[in-house]
């Protein structure tokens, strides 16, 4: 008896034939990795998207050709999606810029200002605001109301120092051998010191001054010639370098037509003054005189107030090139003299503010 068909396909006697099975090759085949996991990472997820889409294609050209119909043209896939960072990367981020803006504000934004106040003992004087110290700068109090504009007030001028005075032998601030007592150092008067300057052409001159009480106001001018013949030669060079002293402090003597006044600071009482100052054009030649032979004219600038309060003036030089000295408005003029090297001119309370001497050019 014949043995049935064992070959694949073949069919038994009595059963009807089979239809011939298809296959795919477009079915991927199963594996672990497209079985969905509860735990798969963002990266998986993406691969099992792609995966289930290539076996949607799959069974769609499968479908096809069982009904007899053309495969349809596989759609073409989409693009990956871009991975996005992830909520806990932007807030870090977020925060980080945060930060570093703060810092730069911090950095930028201009210091407070100080306003410094005035001393304990100055008067308090408004004053306008200072203006920034950059172009553009914003005010570090917006809120405050800009200051009052200032009344003008003159600036402090450069503060005022007592220079040496030019001197015989080298500049001095108080020449030597000055009188210890007498009218301007211990009785109110006037005492001049003048010496011959050595350029043959200068006389320099230190005046000191004992005040009586009530005085406020310093005038110093140089005393009229009036009918003196030398009245046409003097004046061509004048008073120069002036300083003044009040009770010590130096101030500054504000000039008025061929005068100068002097004020105590604050407006107090005067009971000292120190002049300083140099004259030219004071050395004169007169003719008929021996070769050589010259007229110093000496007019003390602090002599006017001594003289209105009948106190005596004392001019002194020291030189050994000094002759006679003279008071030529008096009604006796001889009113010098001698010992040593020095010569002496008291003036008379008659006479003016004038003093004659001889002096000898070797």
């Amino acid at each position: 008896m014949p043995e049935p068909d064992s070959t694949p396909g073949g069919n038994r006697p009595g059963e009807e034939p089979e239809e011939p099975l298809l296959r795919s090759t477009r079915l991927p085949a199963a594996s672990a990795s497209t079985v969905p996991s509860s735990h798969t990472t963002p990266s998986s997820a993406e691969n099992q998207d792609a995966r289930a889409t290539e076996l949607r294609d799959a069974l769609d050209a499968l479908r096809a050709s069982l009904e007899g119909r053309a495969e349809r043209a596989a759609p073409p896939a989409p693009p990956r999606p871009r991975r996005r960072p992830g909520r806990g990367v932007l807030l870090a981020a977020a925060v980080v810029v945060l930060a570093g803006v703060g810092v730069i504000a911090i950095a930028l934004a201009p210091p407070p200002r100080r306003t410094a106040g005035p001393p304990p003992s100055a008067s308090p004087v408004a004053t306008a605001a200072a203006p920034s110290s950059s172009a553009g700068e914003p005010s570090s109090s917006p809120s405050a109301s800009p200051a009052a504009p200032a009344s003008p007030t003159p600036g402090p001028g450069p503060s005022l120092t007592t220079r040496p005075l030019p001197w015989p032998g080298g500049a001095v601030l108080q020449p030597p051998g000055l009188a210890a007592s007498g009218p301007g150092a211990t009785a109110p008067g006037l005492d001049v010191t003048a010496a011959l300057d050595p350029d043959g052409r200068h006389v320099d001159v230190y005046e000191r001054l004992l005040l009586r009480p009530g005085s406020t106001t310093l005038v110093l001018q140089q005393a009229d010639l009036g009918a003196l013949p030398a009245a046409r030669l003097v004046g061509r060079g004048g008073v120069s370098d002036l300083q003044v002293e009040l009770d010590g402090r130096p101030v500054r003597p504000q000039p008025f037509g061929g005068s100068w006044r002097a004020e105590a600071p604050g407006g107090g009482g005067i009971t000292r003054a120190v002049l300083r100052y140099r004259l030219a054009g004071v050395l004169l030649r007169q003719a008929p005189a021996p070769p050589g032979r010259f007229t110093l004219v000496l007019r003390p600038l602090g002599a006017g107030p001594v003289l209105a309060g009948r106190d005596p003036v004392v001019v002194r030089i020291e030189d050994s090139r000094i002759g006679t000295m003279s008071c030529p408005t008096s009604r006796h003029p001889l009113c010098g003299s001698v010992t040593g090297r020095t010569h002496t001119a008291t003036l008379p309370g008659d006479a003016t503010a004038v003093v004659l001497a001889q002096v000898t050019r070797r």
